[in-house]
C-alpha cells in the first residue's frame, strides 16, 4: 500500500493524496476493498488488479467509482515508475484509458 500525492508544487506540497494498493493476486474481495477505502478516508483508493495490463478498480470511501481523473493520473505515474515497460493505458470498469509520460512516447 502506497499513499502518493499528485498535482503538488515543486516542493511536494499541497496536492491530492490517494492510496494505491497492489492486489494482483486479488486477495481482497469487493467488501474488503470498500472497507479499506473507507478506513483510508481519501478521495480515492486504487486497487491494481494487474500491473502489466493496467487493470485497476477505484473506490471512494463510500462506493466503487467507474472513473476518477486524479486517481488515474497518479496511478499511471506510479505504475510507469515501477514497471520496466511503461503502460500505454489503464483499464477501469472495462474502459481502456490511454496514458503517457511527458518526454516519453
Amino acid at each position: 500500500m502506497q499513499i502518493i500525492k499528485i498535482f503538488t508544487n515543486d516542493l511536494g506540497e499541497w496536492g491530492n493524496p490517494h492510496c494505491i494498493v497492489i492486489d494482483t493476486q486479488r486477495k481482497l474481495d469487493d467488501k474488503s476493498r470498500q472497507e479499506l477505502a473507507a478506513k483510508m478516508n481519501l478521495s480515492e483508493t486504487v486497487f491494481v488488479d494487474d500491473d502489466s495490463t493496467g487493470a485497476i478498480a477505484i473506490y471512494s470511501p463510500i462506493r466503487l467509482c467507474p472513473f476518477a481523473g486524479s486517481a488515474l493520473v497518479g496511478t499511471a505515474w506510479f505504475l510507469n515508475n515501477q514497471n520496466k515497460t511503461p503502460l500505454s493505458s489503464l483499464i477501469t470498469d472495462d474502459v481502456k484509458i490511454p496514458t503517457w509520460q511527458e518526454g516519453k512516447n
